[in-house]
């Protein structure tokens, strides 16, 4: 029986697209815009110009992606067609994912109004004046924010009436943590604990682990750290400044390794030849059930394994697979080897009980329960304060430059920014890159989103939206990777990595990679 994870269409990733991806299937999901494309975009037309290419092959993208065969598709073509669009786009480099989606919905409804004026669309439309008349993208995406600023010199209003395609919320950064590591001990006999380490953003890698290895009571050579997400190894952490894109919410794991000379540390080792050491996915089979039908799919669980070869890879590699295997004393496993540097494990249902899980009990230690008990965690940010802040009255300094346009003098005028409009579809950009002088900088607040968000606009309409889609951005400014998380026909939430894809809970969608955020109205 077909796994429901293989019937979600996905892309592949060609010349580092991952931000064109990741948009794409958060924008495929948006069910009023990809019905026209299936239902009036004619697929044998011929395009006159590229903004029409690029609907055309959105379109084809568009019927491969949303089809239940689980096609693999590849965005070459498009991602072409855009380039020369936005000529800053072509080629590989790393790109921004909320830039990409404002060019390409500017290119896309150029393109669809150019291909109402004729042939089988224009006939189409005949029967749908309203579809005729008016733009698509500004029919689901566009609102409207009213500003009004009040000078108190001579008490006059301005007023402006500004459209919006999503609206960008600035965020607060984090300038300490809370770090909550947990530790895997070599002996599987100890419990996983977990360890509290509060740090200034300054604080750098070295008095990390000096002050975790004093309080685990492990050598400090022997600790290797690592961020974990989905239950897979996401980066190891051997600088001080990848730090800076953790947050209080990043999942924390400290491996105690040994290695064959006790005078270099694990995290040196790792750097000098990452290709020896092996990521061990743990994986089982769970039957779920959707509709009438029962469908098996494999699950990620517990922590991921690591283990480093004192010898070459190729030499070791079924060495230390079966060493693992023998070691749970569970003979019915199978193995997938995705890559050199990653293994799956899935094991049977008779899961052996020393399996390093963290559903089973973690100890808390003393740091952590004192962390606890003081409640010294910093609070969630939500999307809702950041609403709050973005509406907020705010009263513009001299230095702001504001001229009142009736009395002609520089005051300081009061600025009120309320909804005029809610759109049907209404999109939040977390405005995480800021610049600073010359260099760019993430911002890695955890910001806690509701599935139901209740809107009222200044027209007193009272909306309730629901999200369907969000697109995350991982890593750091320079170094950073796209995903998304989509709600499915059948009410489903899949995390799409390129042409990974993985049934989640509604809870895990929620994290601090989010970017961008897709409600719609309900």
């Amino acid at each position: 029986m077909q796994k429901i994870e293989e019937k979600q269409g996905r892309f592949v990733n060609v010349d580092g697209n991952c931000y064109m991806n990741s948009s794409l299937q958060c924008l495929i999901r948006t069910k009023p815009l990809s019905f026209f494309i299936e239902n009036y975009i004619p697929k044998d037309i011929e395009p006159e110009n590229l903004t029409e290419s690029l609907v055309i092959e959105y379109s084809n993208i568009v019927s491969n992606i949303l089809s239940s065969e689980g096609k693999t598709v590849s965005g070459k073509k498009l991602k072409e067609i855009f380039g020369k669009l936005v000529p800053s786009f072509d080629g590989d480099s790393q790109q921004d994912g909320q830039e990409f989606l404002s060019f390409f919905l500017d290119y896309f409804s150029e393109g669809i109004e150019s291909l109402k004026k004729r042939g089988k669309l224009k006939e189409k439309l005949k029967e749908n004046s309203e579809l005729a008349k008016n733009s698509l993208i500004e029919e689901l995406f566009n609102g409207t924010i009213r500003t009004q600023i009040f000078c108190p010199e001579c008490q006059s209003e301005l007023e402006l009436i500004d459209p919006y395609l999503w609206v960008t919320l600035s965020l607060s950064d984090i300038t300490s943590w809370d770090f909550s590591i947990i530790v895997v001990f070599k002996d599987k006999n100890k419990k996983p604990t977990q360890y509290w380490v509060k740090s200034q953003k300054e604080f750098g890698l070295q008095d990390l682990l000096l002050e975790l290895s004093i309080q685990s009571q492990i050598n400090f050579n022997s600790l290797l750290l690592v961020e974990v997400n989905n239950h897979e190894i996401y980066q190891v952490i051997t600088e001080s400044n990848q730090l800076n894109s953790v947050t209080n919410q990043d999942y924390l794991v400290a491996y105690e390794i040994f290695i064959d000379d006790p005078n270099q540390s694990v995290t040196e080792k790792y750097i000098q030849d990452p290709s020896k050491w092996i990521q061990i996915i743990q994986k089982k089979t769970v039957k779920r059930k959707f509709g009438n039908l029962f469908f098996d799919f494999e699950i990620k669980f517990g922590f991921p394994f690591l283990i480093y070869f004192s010898e070459t890879v190729e030499k070791d590699y079924q060495k230390g697979i079966t060493t693992i295997i023998d070691d749970f004393n569970d003979k019915n496993t199978k193995i997938e080897i995705t890559k050199k540097s990653k293994i799956n494990i899935i094991w049977n249902s008779n899961i052996s009980t020393n399996i390093v899980d963290e559903s089973k009990e973690i100890i808390e230690s003393s740091s952590y329960k004192l962390f606890k008990s003081t409640n010294q965690k910093k609070k969630d940010f939500t999307l809702e304060n950041c609403i709050e802040e973005f509406l907020e009255t705010e009263t513009l300094s001299n230095n702001q430059g504001w001229r009142c346009s009736f009395c002609g003098k520089s005051v300081q005028a009061v600025k009120m920014i309320q909804f005029f409009e809610l759109p049907k579809i209404l999109v939040f950009h977390l405005k995480r890159f800021a610049i600073q002088e010359s260099s760019i900088s993430k911002i890695q607040s955890f910001i806690k989103f509701p599935i139901k968000l209740q809107l009222n606009s200044i027209q007193n309409e009272n909306f309730l939206y629901e999200i369907y889609a969000v697109l995350n951005h991982h890593g750091t400014s320079f170094n950073g990777h796209y995903t998304c998380y989509c709600k499915g026909d059948e009410g489903k939430w899949f995390h799409f990595d390129d042409e990974k894809v993985n049934y989640v809970n509604e809870e895990s969608i929620i994290t601090s990679a989010s970017y961008m955020l897709f409600y719609k109205r309900i």
